[in-house]
């Protein structure tokens, strides 16, 4: 883009210190716009989501690089919020690019209503490139917890009930071929 060393490296510091300069919830864009120069690239989904304690997120990781490109990237996912501090290293992945996969991250039950800010950061050698996420966290407090504890006992109490119907259709079976005597076919019905 830019035939000028000099001019390439005074844009790289404005762009630096406009992230610098900018509101945490706008800084991703001036990172991306920085990060243009790397060979590769890094896509997340969903970036944005919304869970309930105890809920399970699969994230959709892709990993593009230009041809080639023949180094390895490191991996690691970052979670932050109020009372919330996680960072799982993905590993290294290695070439061939490109590269698709799945990670599962839990999210605690006992966990608190918070927004909580990941990133996802790819490191190759000085190449560095960060995708933000933002998942909101929806405690189960106050009415909220109550209804949920209500639908929650609900569905147990209906399971239970089900369970049973289901063994006493079971009990009457075996009885009627107990009765008729015919133990054989009875085995092939129920186990």
């Amino acid at each position: 883009m830019y035939t000028n060393r000099g001019t390439k490296l005074f844009v790289s510091v404005l762009i630096l210190l406009a992230v610098i300069s900018t509101p945490m919830s706008h800084a991703h864009l001036a990172m991306e716009v920085f990060q243009n120069d790397v060979p590769f690239s890094i896509d997340v989904e969903p970036e944005k989501i919304t869970v309930m304690p105890g809920d399970e997120i699969v994230f959709r990781i892709r990993i593009e690089a230009e041809e080639g490109f023949s180094d390895s990237i490191d991996l690691e996912l970052r979670l932050s919020g109020s009372g919330v501090s996680i960072t799982l290293d993905l590993g290294t992945l290695d070439p061939p690019y490109s590269k698709e996969f799945d990670v599962t991250v839990n999210i605690p039950s006992d966990i608190p209503e918070v927004n909580v800010q990941g990133i996802l950061r790819g490191i190759s050698g000085e190449h560095i490139v960060e995708k933000y996420l933002e998942i909101n966290i929806q405690g189960k407090s106050g009415i909220m917890h109550a209804i949920w504890q209500i639908f929650d006992n609900l569905a147990n109490g209906l399971a239970k009930i089900v369970r049973d119907k289901i063994q006493a259709i079971k009990d009457l079976i075996k009885e009627i071929w107990r009765i008729r005597g015919n133990s054989t076919d009875r085995d092939k019905i129920l186990p």
